[in-house]
Order: structure tokens, then C-alpha cells, then sequence
């Protein structure tokens, strides 16, 4: 190296040039480190004394932190770049320790709260993360943007190297072995590498960057260093099966199969050079992966993730389900679910109990405070081994934490795993956070003393794009930050259904479109009903589907079809399912909401009216057909070349502009500055470079006619975690955001003289909202920045706060109850509903008290369906909410201790049935009292419950009340511990946020356009297969390779016909 620098130096030294160093020591041309806090305190006299120099050489850092110098007076700058660093270098200048562990501080995440920071804005300039590694190294990214070196005068140059592909080799020597997960591992093996190590075995597969870009990095360090890295290549795993006959008793047990079934995949080694092999796997294979994988982790061994794309059909709830259950048996081990729809948690836990499994339980918005109570106890008792949970719970930490209590995650589970990379940057950001949070989580365990163990990531999907330009394969390993996964790829195709397009001439006047496209799906619809074939037709909007439904009334057909979209109430969407599914109406229109876990085995046909998004929505919503293997499917399409303006249409108005990132930039530094001024003369830590923002701060930047309140916040997450990522990309970003909310005010039970001597502590911190009560609403974030700011986070101060910890000198001066605010809106006839719904219950449950008899679910639903004129889908819902508020009721409410409601007992077919007794009364009197509460003491659509130790039975009692109430259709509710929703940010460094300001046109988010660049890739696919009048074979082809990263050699032409 020493000769090809003093070479290129040699050879382009001039008058006025300067040559920088990125990557290379100054060693190296025998220089030494300058000293850059003396840089800091002097900038003018170290540009002085290189500028004396004839052959002026210095490190990147000091090119940095001289920038307008060195450009404003140099002709030529040589940067000379050393090509094995990536995001992270080495630093090459001396730096005073103090000022060294105030950097690493204030860059680690991790680090104290209270740790000070203070004296290093000029260092945060020049760095953008600055790290130490376990041997003492400093690694550090550089705060300089790729626009500051488009410069007539800065000349790039990189070091020549001969890229060299790594070896292969077959075993793994644990001594040098390397698995490249972060930026920090991949600058560690360099360091090793140069202190002379050798032989070192390689896996990158869960590196969070693209595989193909790790390769080439790692093939030029193998041209410096040839002969010394080497490319694990994974042989096919044989499974140990030790443990058959424990797995085979479980599959008896609950599933009362007697085998495991073959699953049809692909053969990876094959795929790897291009050839088409599928192969049977069978399920077992993959159910002992994941408990061999889970006991190495137990065992501090080498363990490895598991990715599985398991067709339809093939059972993957159970691939998991077994092996939660057989670790819970053997090792008490709790198992996560994290799974994106409340339905699907539901619907796979009561179908677990219904198979005799009682060991599941979900957390979900939908879950009141109480039951969720109870199922943290049930993880405690050990009694809950399988819990599933939206990723909106897991990301709330302490949450899980105190979910989770002393029981060791054994194996976390992402079910339906492609929407980390399709959900996540479109519709919910949280998905798209999953992954640091899962991280973080893991890594915690393994701290925690008692538990220190990590555990396993499996994720499980029926649909993702492996490899090509949509590879969502490698995006999700990287996004869920997976560990050298085993991958098992699902066969693509369905054999059982055959795909019908036809192209027709566009009709270019809307209404002769539409009319066209109605008559088409009517003609469609009345041959399917005389065949007694069950339809499922898309739409891409509720519009469509609503003047489309008005259409059908003409021809005398609404009362064969169904609606299902996203603005239909839950139960009006359930309704409408269950009669669809029991085929009482044989047609469905809905849009892309009607998805994931919609299980119904006979739909013969799925029709569209025009494509709803991409094609992995497009497999997702064919696949529909045909469950039932028996049946032979249709996917029926006409297509006209202007279908795709509704996508388009939809896509221009949930995409985020490149200025409407601009903007929250500049907002994100402005609301900084602002703290920053507030601050001034403080002595810095790192408290002081977090804010809490009102997402409504942001809300003009995305609001239009089409967007609700939730849909403008869930923009300002996504538009944030767009500018956060692509910032990581590039190596670290400004500021880092927590996705999920924290409510500035909270509601608290507040005594007049507390009142007073917390406005005059905290003036304008307090207002009392409910009189008799003293409820009032307090600014917690105006407490906390007066008070507490400088030495502990916000939601550490919320939690002491509502906690009542003894250790906040704030509780101990004021005293304060926590309290709610319930928001209730009484329906239209409201007395008369409750009066017909009470008395229908009660009926039903004396037939059992005066009989003395059991009463299944079926036979009550069947009841209450039939006396209140309902569908059993309500029926049933009122049943079970009624049948938990119950149990609560008897165990938590009643004064009576010896008061019984039911009984209840488990059938053979493990279904319970149901006894009423003589306390039943004294509970329907309990709900009459809480409906004549409730009407006397709302005001203005509040009602406000104390929650403190004294008031905590009272306020479980109204929340059992208002729930029974809520599934009577009598009212609907929301409860408040807080308002105003506010995000949290921590500010990194201010310099990249500065230049987007001052030079908006610049600013390039790549990931933006990735997402950009994917839909249109989409649509040109989609335009190809449905414009080209091909046979069903041939799409099917051409579906399985898009799946498998191979794009037609046509596509070039589809997509001349989008432009």
C-alpha cells in the first residue's frame, strides 16, 4: 500500500494541491496524527501550517473540519480512498479520551441518560458515528454528504485492487469463523485481518445490507488480503429426529393427524445456478429445525433463523405451533407470535383451543386492560406458552417486558413476513421498525442476567419475491436482521387453477368504461350462480364497489352478494364473511382488505375489476381460489390497458413526495433549534438532545381531502423512518424516531389544594375537566422539561409518575391519581336496544338455570340469534363477551364470595358447555345499573373513572360494563389515559439536516425512489401478463420465475406501453 500511495502522490503533486487520506493511515507516508482537538480550538493555525508544507497531506477527519479552507484555497484535492472500508473507517487523528467517551456516548444508543455530552458540536460535524470496538479500536463514520465532493477541484481516487472471489468451503473452524450481521462486525474483520489473523470462514447472509453489495466488499478485501477469507457454503441440513415420537403425540394430540404431510419446495442449490428443482420437505423436517435451532440458543451454541415460504395449503400455523408447544413442554419456554391482523390472531388461538390446546393467548387494541391482566398472569403462572401479538404491542418494550415478567422467549415467529418489506413503508411504518425492535429485544435477553439467552426469529409467509429487482427475500432477512437463516422456498404455482385473461379495447369515456366493465362482471356473475360457483371479485377502490353494488340492484342481484372493504365496522365485515363462507351469498366484492388469513376452501372463481396493487398482491388475491385442492379454481380477468389508472390513481395519493421529506427535515431542525435555544447555558447531556414532537406539528405537510387523522400520522411515521433509513444506508443518521406515540397529557384525580400548588410549581400544568371528581388534565411534558429533563426520559418520568414511585421527588409534593377518560357515543334508539338484547341473554341463560342443563356455545348462539332477530355472528360475539365479563364479574366484582354465575365443562369434541346458576340474576341486574350509570353521568361524551388503588375495582367494573354495551350495539367507546400524541426523536447531529435546508434541491432519498422504481416495475409485469394474450401455462411460467428474481426479457417492451 505504501508504494501505490507515495506513487499517486508523486504522480499529481502541483502547486495548490492537497492530497487527503480516507481509509489510510498517515503512517503510511510517514506522517503523524494530528491532534484534532487541536484543530477544534484552532482551525486557522493547523490550515497555517499544512498550507506551508510543500506536498500538503492530511486525513479525511481534518479535510472535514477544514472544508471551506482547504476548497476555498486549493485548485486541485487529491482524496486518495482505500476501497476495503465501508460505512465505518478508522480514525487517524489523536483525540483526548474525554472527548473520545463523550462521541461514544453520544452515539450509543444504549448508553446513560445522564451521560454528559456537553463541548462536542464542532466533533459531530466532522463525525456521524463514532464507535469503540471491543479490542479498543475507534470506528467512525464520516459526516460528509456525496454532494460536498462534486467539486471541479476534488479529484476521487481509490486504491487499485483485483477483486477476488472467496473460496468455498464446506465447514466452519469456530475459531475463524465470522458471521457479518452489522457495519461493526464487517470493520472488525478488516481490523483483524491487518493485525496479521488469518483464515477466516465468512457468513453474510444476515448482514442489513444487500447481499450482492456485502459480496463485492468482501472480495475486494480478499484482493488485499488473498488466501485468508473464505465463503461458508451450507450443506442440506439432515434432520436428527430424536424426538419423533414426542412430535407425532402432539400432532395426535391436537391435531389428530397421524403423519406429517410433504410440503413441495424448491432444491436452494439448484436454484443457485439456475436450474428448477422442487423437491418434498417434509413438515417435520422444518418443525426440528426450529427446536434444534431454539436449544442451541438455550445452549449458547451457534444457532440459525429460519425463513419458510410454505404454499397455501401446507399447514405453516402448524410448523410453528408444534414446536412453541413441544418447548414450552420440555423447557417452559414462551414463544411470540407477531402476526399484522387481529382476525388472524383470534381465529388461529380459539382454533387452537378448539383442538384442546389451551396455551395460546393473544394481545391485541382489541383486548381490553383486564384481560390482558389476566393472560400476564397466565405467562406467569406458566399457563401461556403461545402468545401472539401485533407489532404495535412488541414495540413498546417495557411492555413486553412486563408481559413477559421472568419466562424466557424461546422463539420469536413473524407470521405472514412479507409485509415487513409490503406493509411496512406503504401502510403501517411500524412493521418496517420490527426489526431493530426484535434486535434490541434479543439482545436484551441475552444481557439479562437471569435469562441470558437469546432466542430464535422465524418467519413464515406464503408469498415473497426471491432475489431479482423486488427481492423481498433479502429485504426481510436484512430488515428483521435474521441470523444465516435456514430457507425453505415454497413450489409457486397452484396446479388446481387455471388463469383467464382477456385484453379487450379500452373504452376511453368513464361511463361507457365502467358500463362495459359491470355488464362484463354481471354476464360473469349470474353464469357463476347458475353453477352454483362461489366468487370472489376485486375492486382497487370502496367507490367501485359501492356504485358496482347499486348496479347489481338494477339486475335484481344484491341478494347473492356480499361487501367486505376496509370501512365497513367489524361487524358488518364478519357478517358479511360468515355468509359468504357458509355460502348463503355466493358472490364477495371487496377490495385488498379481503386477504391475508381468509381462509375459505370452496371459492371456485376470482374475478377482478382492476388490479389492486402488486403483483405479490396479485398472487395473494388468486390464491384465494381453490383451497380445497378437490375444486378446480379460476383467476377470470378482462383487462383493458386503462385499468391501471385506479392503482396509479391510489399510488400517487398514499406515495410521500420527495419534498414532503424536505419539509419534515427542515421541521425536525427547526423544532431542534428551537429546543436547543431554550437549553441555552445548560450543561449538555444526552437528555438534551431528545424532543418530543406533536405528530399534528407535521400534519400540513401531508394533508389532503383524502386523508384522515390516522392516515396523516401514520405519513409523518413512515416519512420520518423513510429520512432515518436511508440516512443508516449511507451510514448513520441525524436523528433516530420511536414509532410508537407517547401522550404528553394525562388525566389524574387532583385534590383543589394540589391543584393550586401545582400551578404555581408548573403554571399552565393543570386543568380540571370533571368537578366532582377533580379530574383534571396534566401537561406531564411541561413537568418534566422544567423538572426532570436533564436527568431521565420522558417515559421513565411518566411511568415513576404513574406508578407513584417514591424515588420521584414529584410524587412525594403532589399527589395524584391516575384517572381516564372514556369517550362514549350512545347509538340511535339505544333504550329500546339494550332493553330487547338484555332480556334476549337473560332468556337464554334461564333455559339452562330453570332446566338445569348445559347449554353449548351453538345452542346459545342459535338462541339469542333467533329471539333478537340477528345474525350468529353477532350472536356470537355478544355470547363470549358476555360469558368473560362474567368471570370477571364473579372472580373481581361482586361483593359476594360466594356467588355463582356458571359452571362450565369441556365436551369430548373440547368445546365447553355452560351451566347457569342463581347469581346470573344479580348480574344482569349488575349490567341494568352500569346502563343507568353510564346515561346519568356522562357529560358531553365523557365519563371520567379514577383508577387509584382505592378506586381500581370500580374503574375494572365500569370498563366490564361499557364492553357488554359495546357488543350490545347500545353504545361505542375509547378510553384515555392521555392526549395529544407526541413522537420521539434524538438528535445526532444537525449538520446533514442543515445542508437539506440550505440546498433543498441536493437532497436524494434512495429509498424513496426504490419504492418508486418497485411500482413501476410492477406495473409493467402486471401490463405484460395481462396484455400479451397468454395461456394460463405460460402466466403461471412466467409468475414462477418473477417470484424467483428472473423479470421476462419482454418486459422491456410492457413497460414502453406504461409510458
Amino acid at each position: 500500500m505504501e508504494n501505490l500511495v507515495n506513487h499517486i502522490i508523486y504522480e499529481h503533486s502541483e502547486e495548490r494541491a492537497i492530497f487527503v487520506l480516507k481509509g489510510i493511515p498517515l503512517s503510511t507516508v510517514h506522517q503523524e496524527q494530528p491532534d484534532i482537538d487541536g484543530i477544534m480550538a484552532n482551525k486557522m493555525a493547523y490550515f497555517q501550517k499544512i498550507y506551508n508544507q510543500k506536498t500538503p497531506i492530511v486525513p479525511f477527519e481534518a479535510f472535514i473540519a477544514l472544508y471551506n479552507f482547504i476548497t476555498d484555497q486549493y485548485k486541485k484535492i487529491y482524496i486518495i480512498e482505500n476501497p476495503i472500508f465501508w460505512h465505518l473507517y478508522p480514525s487517524d487523528v489523536q483525540i483526548s479520551d474525554e472527548i473520545s467517551e463523550k462521541l461514544v456516548n453520544h452515539f450509543d444508543p444504549d448508553a446513560e441518560e445522564e451521560a454528559i455530552i456537553d463541548g462536542i458540536d464542532d466533533y459531530k460535524a466532522v463525525y456521524s458515528n463514532y464507535m469503540k470496538t471491543d479490542k479498543g479500536y475507534i470506528a467512525c463514520c464520516y459526516n460528509m454528504d456525496d454532494s460536498q465532493l462534486e467539486r471541479e477541484e476534488i479529484m476521487r481516487m481509490t486504491l487499485p485492487v483485483e477483486k477476488k472471489p472467496l473460496p468455498l468451503v464446506d465447514h466452519i473452524n469456530p475459531e475463524g469463523y465470522v458471521n457479518l450481521c452489522e457495519d461493526i462486525d464487517y470493520f472488525q474483520l478488516i481490523s483483524a485481518l491487518q493485525q496479521g489473523e488469518n483464515h477466516f470462514t465468512i457468513t453474510w447472509s444476515s448482514y442489513s445490507a444487500d447481499s450482492r453489495t456485502v459480496q463485492d466488499h468482501l472480495e475486494i478485501l480478499h484482493g488485499f488480503f488473498p488466501g485468508r477469507l473464505f465463503s461458508y457454503v451450507k450443506q442440506a441440513d439432515t434432520p436428527v429426529m430424536e424426538n419423533h415420537s414426542e412430535l407425532i403425540s402432539i400432532l395426535k394430540k391436537y391435531w389428530n393427524y397421524n403423519n406429517f404431510r410433504s410440503v413441495r419446495m424448491y432444491n436452494l442449490e439448484k436454484l443457485a445456478n439456475h436450474e428448477k428443482q422442487v423437491i418434498g420437505v417434509s413438515q417435520e423436517q422444518i418443525i426440528q429445525d426450529l427446536i434444534t435451532q431454539a436449544e442451541r440458543c438455550m445452549e449458547g451454541n451457534n444457532f440459525r433463523d429460519i425463513f419458510v415460504t410454505a404454499p397455501t395449503g401446507s399447514g405453516k400455523s402448524l410448523m410453528f405451533q408444534i414446536p412453541a408447544i413441544y418447548l414450552a413442554q420440555k423447557y417452559n419456554l414462551l414463544t411470540l407470535v407477531i402476526t399484522p391482523l387481529i382476525g388472524l390472531m383470534n381465529d388461529q388461538v380459539q382454533a387452537l383451543k378448539k383442538q384442546g390446546y389451551y396455551g395460546a393467548e393473544t394481545i391485541n387494541s382489541d383486548i381490553s386492560p383486564l384481560v390482558k391482566q389476566s393472560i400476564i398472569e397466565k405467562i406467569a403462572q406458566n399457563q401461556c406458552h403461545i402468545l401472539y401479538l401485533s407489532p404495535e404491542s412488541l414495540l413498546s418494550r417495557s411492555d413486553i417486558e412486563q408481559l413477559t415478567g421472568n419466562r424466557q422467549i424461546g422463539m420469536l415467529v413473524v407470521d405472514e413476513a412479507h409485509i415487513v418489506t409490503t406493509w411496512g413503508k406503504q401502510f403501517r411504518p411500524d412493521y418496517w421498525y420490527l426489526g431493530d425492535h426484535v434486535q434490541k429485544l434479543r439482545k436484551g435477553q441475552y444481557k439479562d442476567k437471569q435469562k441470558a439467552k437469546p432466542f430464535i426469529i422465524a418467519t413464515f409467509t406464503a408469498t415473497a419475491i426471491y432475489e431479482g429487482k423486488e427481492d423481498m427475500y433479502h429485504e426481510t432477512l436484512n430488515s428483521l436482521h435474521m441470523m444465516d437463516p435456514i430457507t425453505y422456498l415454497g413450489y409457486v404455482k397452484r396446479d388446481n387453477i387455471s388463469i383467464e385473461i382477456s385484453a379487450v379495447e379500452a373504452q376511453k369515456n368513464k361511463i361507457e368504461y365502467e358500463l362495459n366493465k359491470f355488464d362484463a362482471l354481471i354476464s360473469m356473475i349470474q353464469i357463476a350462480l347458475m353453477r352454483s360457483q362461489k366468487t370472489l371479485i376485486y375492486f382497487p377502490t370502496v367507490a367501485l364497489i359501492d356504485r358496482f353494488y347499486s348496479y347489481c340492484s338494477t339486475k335484481n342481484l344484491t341478494q347473492h352478494i356480499a361487501r367486505y372493504h376496509g370501512k365497513m365496522d367489524s361487524i358488518a365485515k364478519a357478517e358479511n364473511f360468515r355468509e359468504f363462507l357458509e355460502g348463503t351469498k355466493m358472490i364477495m366484492l371487496a377490495t385488498k382488505a379481503f386477504g391475508m388469513g381468509i381462509d375459505i376452501p370452496d371459492i371456485a372463481i376470482v374475478s377482478h375489476f382492476a388490479p389492486t396493487g402488486n403483483v405479490c398482491d396479485y398472487m395473494q388475491e388468486i390464491g384465494r381460489a381453490a383451497r380445497d385442492e378437490r375444486i378446480q379454481g379460476h383467476a377470470i380477468y378482462r383487462h383493458m390497458s386503462n385499468d391501471f389508472k385506479h392503482i396509479n390513481q391510489l399510488y400517487g395519493l398514499s406515495a410521500i413526495q420527495k419534498y414532503q421529506l424536505i419539509e419534515v427535515i427542515k421541521k425536525i431542525l427547526e423544532l431542534y433549534n428551537a429546543v436547543r435555544h431554550e437549553d441555552h447555558g445548560r450543561r449538555l447531556t444526552k437528555k438534551r438532545n431528545e424532543m418530543l414532537v406533536d405528530a399534528d406539528s407535521f400534519s400540513y405537510i401531508f394533508d389532503n381531502s383524502f386523508s384522515d387523522e390516522n392516515e396523516i400520522i401514520n405519513k409523518v411515521k413512515t416519512a420520518m423512518l423513510l429520512i432515518q433509513k436511508d440516512y443508516e444506508n449511507r451510514g448513520f443518521s441525524p436523528f433516530h424516531m420511536r414509532p410508537i406515540p407517547l401522550f404528553s397529557y394525562g388525566y389524574f384525580a387532583v385534590q383543589p389544594q394540589i391543584q393550586k400548588k401545582l400551578e404555581k410549581g408548573y403554571k399552565g400544568s393543570v386543568t380540571e375537566v370533571f368537578e366532582s371528581l377533580h379530574v383534571c388534565k396534566v401537561h406531564l411534558q411541561t413537568i418534566w422539561e422544567h423538572s426532570y429533563r436533564k436527568e431521565m426520559s420522558f417515559p421513565k418520568f411518566k411511568y415513576m409518575v404513574y406508578s407513584h414511585s417514591q424515588e420521584l421527588p414529584f410524587n412525594k409534593k403532589y399527589y395524584m391519581a391516575p384517572a381516564m377518560r372514556v369517550e362514549i357515543f350512545f347509538q340511535k334508539d339505544e333504550g329500546y336496544i339494550f332493553g330487547k338484547i338484555l332480556k334476549t341473554v337473560k332468556d337464554t341463560a334461564h333455559e339452562s338455570l330453570y332446566a338445569g342443563k348445559y347449554l353449548s356455545m351453538d345452542n346459545m348462539v342459535a338462541s339469542v340469534s333467533s329471539k333478537a332477530k340477528m345474525s350468529r355472528y353477532r350472536a356470537e360475539s355478544i355470547i363470549k363477551v358476555v360469558l368473560s365479563a362474567m368471570n370477571i364479574y364473579r372472580r373481581e366484582i361482586s361483593n359476594r364470595m360466594s356467588v355463582e354465575v356458571f359452571r362450565s365443562r369441556i365436551n369430548r369434541d373440547g368445546n365447553a358447555s355452560y351451566q347457569f346458576l342463581s347469581g346470573v340474576d344479580e348480574f344482569f341486574a349488575w349490567i341494568q345499573r352500569n346502563y343507568e350509570y353510564t346515561k346519568k353521568h356522562i357529560n358531553d361524551h365523557c365519563l371520567y373513572i379514577v383508577n387509584d388503588a382505592e378506586s381500581s375495582v370500580r374503574c375494572k367494573e365500569v370498563l366490564t360494563a361499557l364492553g357488554i354495551l359495546e357488543s350490545f350495539s347500545v353504545l361505542r367507546f375509547q378510553s384515555l389515559g392521555g392526549s395529544n400524541s407526541q413522537i420521539y426523536i434524538y438528535v445526532s447531529e444537525t449538520k446533514n439536516m442543515q445542508m437539506v435546508r440550505d440546498k433543498p434541491a441536493f437532497y436524494r432519498n434512495r429509498l424513496l425512489e426504490m419504492i418508486d422504481m418497485r411500482h413501476k416495475e410492477s406495473v409493467a409485469m402486471l401490463t405484460f401478463l395481462f396484455q400479451n394474450h397468454l395461456t394460463s401455462e405460460q402466466v403461471w411460467n412466467y409468475l414462477e420465475d418473477y417470484f424467483l428474481g428472473v423479470t421476462p426479457k419482454e418486459l422491456s417492451q410492457a413497460e414502453s406501453l406504461t409510458d
